[in-house]
């Protein structure tokens, strides 16, 4: 799994074999709809793929991880693509459609957007540590790992 995503998600680790990369879940971060607040949608606590129905989408950088859903033909029918983050916050502040994208890379202080969970299809990001799997971290390396270990189980805040 770690080396089917790490070939999707075009990070770049070098040439690796299949069994030497060492994955740690982390967090999931849910996919959400993002409109103008404007949008006959932005009244909504949550969607569904029925919903979205002859709206224009956005694609996006993000917009991969609904391949594979029942929301693909949706993104293979998207209007337009735009993988700037700048370009498509404009581009939905003008109101030229709506787009997907996980919670985290919602510009939440944004006043003229909004963010609802997709319900239907429920897709999330996984968030993750990566690494190889016989090899020792450097110093570094190491005591990042475990302060986000411990940062995200609960420990330090």
């Amino acid at each position: 799994m770690v080396h089917h995503d790490q070939r999707n998600a075009v990070v770049g680790f070098g040439v690796v074999g299949e069994g030497e990369l060492e994955y740690t879940h982390l967090f999931e971060d849910k996919v959400g709809v993002v409109c103008h607040r404007s949008h006959p949608l932005a009244s909504r606590s949550s969607i569904d793929l029925r919903s979205l129905q002859g709206e224009k989408l956005i694609r996006n950088g993000t917009s991969r991880l609904l391949m594979g859903t029942d929301a693909s033909a949706l993104v293979e029918n998207s209007a337009f693509y735009i993988s700037n983050m700048i370009s498509l916050i404009a581009m939905l502040e003008a109101g030229a459609g709506i787009t997907t994208l996980p919670q985290l890379a919602f510009p939440e202080h944004n006043q003229n957007l909004c963010f609802i969970p997709l319900q239907e299809p429920d897709v999330v990001r996984r968030i993750g540590l990566v690494k190889a799997r016989n090899c020792t971290l450097a110093p570094a390396a190491q005591i990042m790992e475990a302060f986000l270990l411990k940062s995200l189980r609960g420990g330090e805040k």
